[in-house]
Parts: structure tokens; C-alpha cells; sequence
């Protein structure tokens, strides 16, 4: 990808500066990260996800998708730290990682459904740059531990 990312249905890239930090980490088998990239929820907020690639071309018919959702029991924790763990076993596996971050919930602020939109619109986003992330839109899984296993398992119900 280049550093001018066309994510926002054509939307300038410089609008978005400081939102997006590109770097190669050995972490990811030599991957590259997107990180903090923006996106769009449901309710016209943003939320941001960290994007994992390997560093190989992407094959005829592009690369599966895992969307690595963090846990932390609804009210902390964010997608960096599950979201490169997911990455560091996968990327070189050639799956692309995506970690989204969904609102946190606090007493007297639930979130729900909020977050599981959140996420919902994160798979949205994903199919919707599947050109740009070489990536197949018909390959793409949801996992998680704890709150984002909930999450990952509600994204196949209706």
C-alpha cells in the first residue's frame, strides 16, 4: 500500500495524518502494520484498526482475512496488544490481520450495542478495501478472546 490510502471512499489522505503511522516490524514475520487507521461506525462515529500484512505480493484471488477482536471484559484493553499476538502467529502464515477497536463500555455508560456495530462496520470497511489489502472478501473469519469472542460469535447471527 502506499502512503497515500485511498480508505474513505476517496476521501484525501492528509485529512486523516497522524491517525495513520506506517511501520515494518519483525513481529509480524516482516510484515508490514497499518496502524490506527480510521473507519466509520453506524452511529457516525469513528473508531480505529490496526491492518497486519505479510510482505509478499498477494496471490491471484488475494489473501484470507482474520479479524483479531481484543477482549478485556467490555471495558478496557484495546486492539494493539491482541490484535499484533494474532499477527505474529498469522501474518506469516500469508494472512492479512485487522484488530479494530470498539467503544469501551464504563459505569453508567454501556455500550451496547454500540460496540458489536463497531465491529460489524469494521468487516464493512474490510470488504470494502479488499482491492487496496489484496485480500479475498470471500475469506474473511472473526476470532476473539473473552469480550471479542462475543463479539466474533454475534457477527454470525442476525
Amino acid at each position: 500500500m502506499s502512503a497515500a490510502l485511498p480508505w474513505l471512499d476517496g476521501g484525501p489522505a492528509s485529512a486523516f495524518e497522524g491517525f495513520h503511522d506506517r511501520a515494518r516490524s519483525a513481529g509480524t514475520g516482516g510484515g508490514s502494520q497499518d496502524l490506527n487507521v480510521p473507519f466509520s461506525t453506524v452511529d457516525g462515529g469513528t473508531e480505529t484498526l490496526n491492518v497486519y500484512e505479510p510482505a509478499t505480493v498477494a496471490p491471484v484471488g488475494g489473501r484470507p482475512v482474520l479479524i483479531a477482536i481484543h477482549g478485556g471484559g467490555w471495558r478496557r484493553l484495546d486492539k494493539a496488544g491482541y490484535g499484533a499476538r494474532i499477527a505474529s502467529a498469522f501474518v506469516p502464515q500469508g494472512y492479512v490481520v485487522v484488530a479494530p477497536d470498539y467503544p469501551l463500555s464504563a459505569p453508567g455508560k454501556p455500550t451496547w450495542p454500540l460496540n458489536l456495530e463497531a465491529v460489524q462496520a469494521a468487516v464493512s470497511w474490510v470488504r470494502d478495501n479488499a482491492d487496496t489489502l489484496g485480500i479475498n472478501p470471500n475469506q474473511i473469519a472473526a476470532i476473539g478472546e473473552s469480550a471479542g469472542a462475543n463479539l466474533a460469535a454475534l457477527l454470525g447471527s442476525d
